[in-house]
């Protein structure tokens, strides 16, 4: 394994299916996992107790699986923008 071309090679395949399986895990089985969670032990039931360092619910199993919250904001800014002022 001394061929230049076959490290880069075999580098570029590390590297593609290191992405792949990051984006399959996150984006594909994370929704399935939260939602299987969610079924067996509530919306926001324990998964894991850690005892003195807390517990895995099934809201924070994939936090990003999980539908976003409601808030008395509107829907239309984003949480993280200010508030609306009128004028005066």
């Amino acid at each position: 394994m001394n061929d230049r071309r076959e490290i880069v090679g075999w580098a570029m395949y590390d590297w593609a299916i290191s992405a792949f399986s990051t984006t399959v895990v996150t984006v594909l089985l994370g929704p399935y996992l939260t939602a299987l969670a969610q079924a067996a032990v509530g919306e926001n039931g324990t998964v894991l107790d850690l005892g003195p360092f807390g517990a895995i619910t099934a809201t924070n199993l994939f936090p990003s699986a999980s539908p976003p919250r409601s808030s008395s904001r509107s829907s239309s800014s984003p949480s993280w923008a200010p508030s609306p002022t009128t004028p005066t």
